[in-house]
């Protein structure tokens, strides 16, 4: 199940969807549907961290920033497999 993550917590939705495999048809991954209430909490999440946020200085920001780049790249052949899976395309 992939939940939400909201304010740095997984939050479930009453509603939930299934991914397939374009090219094979198999089911992949149950998914948790966003609805207003998910899209709301989010929004009130983002506003409450947007001041620390914007009194991070911007050189902090940048390190941080770099630093989340750097663990997509570290991840990439994780993060390969369910993308390529999700869209169909081969690896």
């Amino acid at each position: 199940m992939i939940f939400h993550l909201i304010d740095g917590k997984k939050i479930d939705s009453p509603e939930h969807f299934v991914t397939y495999n374009p090219a094979t048809g198999d089911a992949l991954e149950e998914v948790a549907s966003g609805g207003e209430t998910e899209v709301a909490a989010a929004v009130e999440a983002a506003r409450a961290a947007f001041p620390a946020w914007a009194a991070t200085p911007a050189k902090t920001r940048a390190l941080l920033m770099r630093k989340g780049g750097g663990l997509i790249q570290k991840l990439s052949p994780e993060l390969a497999r369910p993308v390529t899976e999700a869209t169909g395309l081969p690896l």
